[in-house]
């Protein structure tokens, strides 16, 4: 079962990003877009509507695909550098690419999440790896797929997934919410290091988050934990 207080972290982080503030759950939509639809799945997600945030999130991604041109490659981002980086690396394959808005990955990010909540963790993973699809560089988007991997005790696959987090936010993460994607990610990355029995790794991984955040409780329990695991003494 992955913590609450990963999910938590995911939808305080959302709403920083979001391009426009979330909706209340009864208020009326005179246009439907994907975002004004991603809008109102989140505002019922924050009232714990899992069921009417899924049908706001499954009728984003119809209008998504509606709109897709098939013989294009689409992107979304969150910052100049994200975007620059996706144009760059089509444009050297010699394949044709558009750059959008996050709304039509946030829906499957967002969809990913509420499944988790219902416990499908499967249909969670492929709306995950489609989010992932179209952000590659999304340290969001990566670390909650990492974390899908390590609620599976994929261990080295989440470490994988965590570690490609931790290089995308230091370099693509917006500046508001950068230090909180690094850090997550390096926790993740922690998290599953202590799993492969690799505790120097570890530790150094929390501490890294800790230089970042000195206030980062759960790097601090997390280093705790492992002086308890050398002394034999973890519960």
């Amino acid at each position: 079962m992955i913590k609450k207080m990963s999910v938590l972290a995911v939808l305080m982080i959302l709403s920083g990003c979001a391009s426009s503030p979330p909706k209340t759950p009864d208020a009326e939509q005179q246009t439907k877009t994907p975002q004004t639809l991603v809008d109102q799945g989140y505002a019922y997600l924050k009232v714990s509507k899992i069921k009417q945030a899924i049908a706001e999130f499954d009728a984003a991604i119809k209008l998504c695909q509606d709109s897709r041109e098939d013989e294009k490659q689409v992107y979304t981002a969150r910052t100049l550098v994200e975007n620059l980086s996706y144009l760059t690396a089509a444009a050297a394959s010699g394949k044709s690419a558009e750059v959008l808005d996050t709304s039509c990955s946030d829906a499957h990010y967002l969809m990913g999440y509420a499944l988790i909540d219902f416990g499908k963790i499967e249909e969670a993973e492929t709306q995950l790896q489609k989010a992932v699809a179209m952000a590659p560089k999304n340290a969001m988007y990566l670390s909650e797929l990492g974390h899908i991997y390590q609620s599976k005790r994929d261990w080295s696959r989440a470490l994988s997934y965590f570690t490609e987090a931790e290089s995308a936010a230091e370099i693509y993460s917006p500046e508001e919410v950068k230090v909180d994607e690094i850090c997550r990610a390096k926790r993740g990355m922690g998290f599953n290091l202590i799993e492969l029995g690799k505790l120097d790794d570890a530790e150094k991984k929390f501490r890294e988050a800790l230089a970042l955040d000195a206030k980062d409780k759960m790097a601090l329990s997390e280093i705790e934990y492992i002086r308890q695991l050398r002394s034999g003494n973890a519960q």
